[in-house]
């Protein structure tokens, strides 16, 4: 299946489809289950350049992107389980010794980065309250498929592949 949208804006790469599968396309490029990475950046160097990426509910890559795809609410399996997700994504967890306890087990399998952002907070709101207001709007879906399938727009198959959206990577100029 070609996209004419791709055509007539003169995209330099594949526009993405995303298929919920029960099957797990042969060679396709996966994470290692419980090992961190990102959906987006699989979106745009695996799918996009032509190939095809799977996620299941054991690797979805980061908690986001595991809720993103529609694996239910994957905060509750972050270190913390969600508190400890509002702590990360607010001012940190180190304030306390549960935190900091856990911090060093991110360490243990995350690298000390990924402890540090554990540990300090990515600061993207004020607090940990904030997050937690946030999250209670974030729509959290649990598909009824196995896989989370991405793929060349070119390599799916209509009478196969119930595509459920189509991703275009553009330009902003």
């Amino acid at each position: 299946m070609d996209s004419k949208i791709s055509e007539a804006i003169g995209l330099e790469t594949h526009a993405v489809a995303l298929i919920w599968s029960d099957a797990l396309p042969e060679g396709a490029i996966s994470f290692k289950p419980g090992r961190w990475g990102c959906v987006m950046a699989v979106f745009a160097t695996v799918a996009a350049k032509g190939r095809v990426g799977a996620f299941s509910r054991e690797t979805y890559g980061c908690w986001g992107g595991g809720v993103g795809l529609g694996f239910g609410n994957c905060y509750e399996t972050f270190p913390g389980g969600i508190p400890g997700f509002c702590g990360f994504l607010a001012d940190g967890n180190e304030g306390t010794e549960e935190g900091r306890g856990i911090g060093a087990q991110v360490a243990a399998w995350g690298g000390r980065r990924m402890a540090d952002d554990f540990l300090k907070g990515e600061r993207y709101l004020k607090t940990p309250q904030v997050t937690h207001h946030f999250l209670d709007y974030v729509p959290m879906r649990d598909i009824p498929a196995k896989y989370v399938i991405i793929k060349p727009l070119g390599l799916a198959d209509p009478a196969k592949d119930e595509i459920k959206s189509v991703t275009f990577f553009v330009d902003p100029d």
